[in-house]
């Protein structure tokens, strides 16, 4: 009989699997993450690896470069309006 893996798939992401991955998405370390939950560096991994996980990291992710983004934007349409009145950099 062939060894087979089952893969992790839960139905749904609950709130914790999101703090989970959010924490993951922000950098730190899949250790610690798992010291903070109470669950095991595997589980960890299942969780991150599942379709949601993935889907929802991925999700963070596009937020993320979306901000960045929007901010940049912002900036650059800031710059513009200073160098068409340079009266508003006058600072007293």
């Amino acid at each position: 009989m062939a060894y087979q893996t089952r893969k992790y798939q839960p139905k749904r992401l609950t709130e914790r699997h999101e703090a989970i991955l959010r924490a993951i998405h922000t950098g730190s370390k899949k250790g610690d993450v798992a010291k903070r939950y109470g669950i095991s560096v595997s589980q960890l991994g299942r969780i991150s690896n599942s379709e949601l996980g993935r889907a929802y990291l991925r999700e963070l992710h596009d937020r993320a470069t979306q901000l960045v983004v929007d901010i940049w934007a912002a900036l650059m349409v800031h710059d513009m309006v200073s160098m068409k009145k340079p009266h508003l950099l006058n600072v007293r």
